[in-house]
Formats: structure tokens, sequence, C-alpha cells
């Protein structure tokens, strides 16, 4: 009885409804749409953006499709041709799966589909893990929230799925877009735009679109230029007579973002036992060598006072060569907590979801060695994590109107952890406070011995209310997304390619022996393949800088 009734429904003459010229444009040039919770959509140079209230958001990743469902579920095609799955709370693409396929649909989370390279419809099966498989060729494929399955296949036409097997019916289309069952379109092979109505296929527009996407009623669609239309059934609803290239819209002023960067400046306690306390970088600089290390071969090239060409000269790489710097004398490792500063970068990680991610960078131009627990015992130990500069950071995530705090995250060594849960952290005066690891600086929201296990073997990240550093008045801004950089002056090492410390000696027995100088060797051999596991897990060089880490513009 279905398949007749759609057969009923799909002969019925077409009828010619509205005219072109209600047509206008929103801002903005892509060569792919698709509609869903919101639209998203990818541009000729494969970036990928997302519509937020009235702007084109910028994405993560290089994308040749994007197709979303009414839940918000997101996939895109990679230029490799594989599958991957929007994860909004890791603000990141996973990998959905290796397959390599040409196009792809989305209804929702259960409702995933794809074309294969050999042109057969592709269901995916998350219980399995894998694609199932229809045997057609197929060119379009297109599929509802209610996982209604439309389908042009090459040979037979327009096709619709019904208790697994495909169902022909008479209809010229290019392409037949689906809402939901009840609410389809479709565009024929002169870029007319269709949609069923009472049973009668009606023209809504003369050639207009190459490509359109429909969900809950509202329609987006691109011109053969790339113009962008959003459009309300059964009239189109103008944004703008504009097309411009989509850009990021700032969240905020200038004035707005220093405000808020101060109102969360956080405090940070030092460890009663740490010497090594942070400084500023300026005053690092007036107290380090610049060494290059060539074929083994370390030589100073530079000594303080730096000249800002002096500093610029070096931010350009030389292949196999590497520069660092070198504290002069050992005072230096002592830092200066009254000239400390703390650095700011706001990035706008989460802004499609109005927050806005304010990192505050904390500098230290030494790291201590570290302490071990060992079978439950806890060994302090001469060189492990040893360096020489240090860059932590916590990063404040903020919700754009209300101005509220939605959560905190505590860098800590190679990873760290979001908090979202604010009565986890301290709080003073409104703004966070830290706790910093002794000798290691990792960033913790509490007091303890934070211990972080590897097998048997563990690293104590102790921490306590030592030390404060309160850097009113000296926080710089000096990382803002593209609306404000007219307003920041990068200082010129930020750009400094290299690590800000010699590299990490090799593992070795008798480095293992020199860092243990109070346990017999025999017992070291004993754990030595343990230790040598924690050793390439917790043990590092100098590192390499805030900005040229992923998380200064990518996710954490």
């Amino acid at each position: 009885m279905m398949k007749n009734l759609w057969v009923f429904f799909l002969v019925l003459p077409l009828c010619f409804a509205q005219d072109v010229s209600q047509l206008k444009r929103v801002p903005g040039k892509l060569i792919q749409i698709s509609s869903g919770k919101t639209a998203w959509g990818v541009n000729e140079n494969n970036k990928v953006f997302c519509w937020y209230n009235s702007y084109w958001q910028k994405m993560p990743g290089s994308f040749t499709q994007v197709a979303t469902g009414r839940d918000g579920t997101v996939c895109a095609l990679g230029t490799d041709n594989r599958v991957h799955i929007w994860r909004n709370k890791y603000y990141a693409w996973e990998l959905l799966s290796d397959e390599e396929v040409t196009f792809i649909a989305v209804g929702g989370k259960k409702h995933i589909w794809a074309i294969s390279k050999s042109n057969s419809a592709l269901e995916w099966d998350a219980s399995q893990n894998m694609w199932i498989e229809y045997p057609i060729a197929v060119n379009s494929i297109s599929v509802g929230s209610d996982g209604f399955v439309w389908a042009s296949a090459i040979q037979e036409g327009s096709l619709f799925l019904q208790d697994g097997a495909w169902q022909q019916i008479r209809a010229d289309f290019r392409e037949i877009i689906v809402d939901d069952g009840r609410n389809l379109w479709a565009l024929d092979e002169e870029n007319g735009v269709f949609r069923l109505q009472n049973g009668s296929w009606i023209q809504i527009f003369p050639p207009a679109l190459e490509c359109l996407s429909v969900a809950n009623g509202k329609a987006w669609g691109i011109s053969s230029s790339g113009e962008i239309y959003r459009f309300r059934s059964p009239v189109f609803m103008a944004e703008s007579d504009e097309s411009i290239t989509p850009i990021e819209q700032t969240p905020w002023t200038w004035e707005e973002l220093n405000e808020v960067a101060n109102r969360y400046l956080p405090y940070l306690h030092m460890c009663t036992e740490d010497p090594f306390h942070p400084s500023s970088v300026a005053w690092l600089l007036d107290r380090v060598s610049l060494v290059k290390k060539q074929n083994n071969t370390e030589t100073t090239v530079a000594q303080p006072p730096y000249t800002k060409e002096e500093l610029a000269k070096i931010t350009k790489v030389q292949k196999g060569a590497l520069y660092y710097p070198q504290i002069n004398g050992t005072d230096a490792k002592s830092g200066d907590i009254s000239s400390a500063k703390i650095y700011v970068n706001a990035k706008r990680m989460n802004s499609f979801q109005d927050y806005t991610d304010i990192q505050y960078w904390f500098f230290y131009p030494y790291n201590g060695s570290g302490t071990l627990t060992i079978f439950g015992e806890i060994v302090p130990v001469s060189l492990f994590g040893a360096h020489q500069g240090d860059w932590e950071h916590i990063t404040v995530r903020v919700h754009n109107t209300t101005r509220k705090v939605k959560a905190v995250y505590f860098s800590q060594h190679a990873g760290g952890e979001w908090i979202f849960d604010l009565n986890k952290i301290t709080w003073r005066d409104g703004r966070p406070v830290v706790f910093s690891s002794k000798h290691g600086h990792a960033s913790y929201p509490k007091v303890g011995l934070n211990k972080q296990a590897f097998l048997d073997v563990g690293l104590v990240n102790k921490t306590n209310r030592g030390p404060l550093l309160d850097a009113s008045g000296r926080m710089e801004i000096i990382g803002v997304w593209n609306e404000l950089q007219a307003h920041v002056v990068e200082p010129e090492w930020l750009d400094f390619p290299y690590d800000w410390g010699a590299p990490r000696p090799p593992y070795s027995k008798e480095l293992l022996y020199e860092s243990f100088p109070q346990v017999p060797k025999w017992s070291i051999d004993l754990v030595a393949p343990i230790l040598k596991e924690v050793w390439t897990k917790i043990v590092s060089g100098g590192p390499s800088g805030p900005k040229q880490k992923g998380s200064w513009s990518g996710a954490e």
C-alpha cells in the first residue's frame, strides 16, 4: 500500500509557483551546504563554516563536504575521502571509518549514510562499527530525521527505501532532498527547486540553485556562482543583500576583552619547597645566552642585552640547526616573582556556542627535578624532569553574553584537565586560584600530592599555599582573534620557533644511576624497564613557546 501511495503522489503534474526575483542573498560564498540543527558549509578552499546567529563561524579541519541532522549530528568528508564525526565536547573531529566514500548524508545520530567509491549506498551501523552496503548504484542520497531515505540511482532514477528494499518511482529529478518522510524537496537537471505539496510537485523557483538542504522546514541553498540563500518554506527570507567571504565575528570589543581577562586573572600559589619561581620573559632574556647546536657542536651566538632586531632574526628557522636559551649562572633559575607577568591569549574555539576561551600563560626560567613514588615510597630524583624554560597555563571558558565562567582547564605536563564543576576550584575575589606543583609547575585546582601514576611508578605533583603571584597590573594580552589583532603588538619572542631550553638527554642506565644516587644500582636495575617507560612519559627538554603549541589556536 505504501509503495502505491508514493507512486500516486509522484506522477501528478508539476506546477509552477514562485518567481526567482524573491531570492535574497545571505552573507558568504560556499560550494556546499547542509541544514540541520544549524547550517554548516564548505567553501572552495575546503574550509568548514557553521552558521551562528547571523554570521559564519570558521571551524577546524579541511573537508570537501559536510552533512548535519536535526539533532546536531555533524559528519564531514575529508580530502582523503574518509568520514569524520564532530565531537562537540572536545571541539574536534573524530574519524568514523577508514573506508573511503564519495558522498555523505546525515539525518541524525542513528541515520548516517554514504556512497561508496563503487557508487553503492552505505548505511552506518554503529553497533558493528561498519558500513552496511545496499547493492544499487546511486549518485546522490538523502536521509530525513526519521530515517526515511531517498536516492537518485544511475540507472533506475528516483528511489526510496522501504522495508530494506528500494522502490522505484517516476520522477525526473537530479536529487531529492528529505527533511522527513512528509517533507520532500527536489532539484531537477536544470536546477529548478520543487517541493511535494498535497500530492503534487510544486516548482518553488525556476532554475536557481545547484545545492539545496532542508531541516525543520528551513531551507538553505547555493547558486551556481556560490551565493548562499536561506528561506523558510515557501518564501525565501533575506538576511542580507551583500555577498562577502565568511569570516569570524568578534563577540567582544577590545575594551570588553580587557575587562573580562582582568576579571578572571588567576592567582598563582607556588609550592613552599620550590625555589624555581616565575618571571617575565624580559627578565630572563637579560640573563641568557643564545646557543646554536649543529652537528653535536654547541656555539654561543648571542649575548644579552638583545635588541628587537636580534630577536626578530632568530625567529627564522635554519635547517639542521637548533637554537635555545642557556641560563648564565645559577641565580636566574630562581626566577623573579616580582617581575612575573601573566600572558593572555584569547581564542574563540567555542564561540559558535557562545563561549570564548581565555588562556593565561605563566613563564618559569627553570623546571626542577621531579619526585616519584616507587612501589608506594616517595623518592626525590635529582635529574628526572629538570630543564630550562617552562611554559604553563590555564584556560578560562567564559560565556560571551553573561560573562560567567563555564569551565576552567588546568594544564599538567603533557596533558591537563577541564573542571566543569566550579565548586572544585578555589576562588578568591571571583578569580580562580591556581596551585603550581613543586619543581614541575603543573597547574592544579587544589593543594595536595596530586599523584600521577605510571604502572608501579608515579609522579608526585605537590602543591600548597606557598608564595603568591598576583599579576594585577602586569597582565599582557599577546594573542587575540582576527578582528582585534590591530590592538595587539606581539612581542618578538612570541615567534621564537625553537624550544626554550636544551633538548631532553637520551635515556641511559648511567643517567638513572645519577638520578638516584641514594639507591643501590642493583635495585635500580630491577625497576629499570619501568623507569624507562616513566622517562619517556614525563621527562622532557626545553618546551616550545605558547604560540607553537597546538592549544594556542586549537582545542585543549
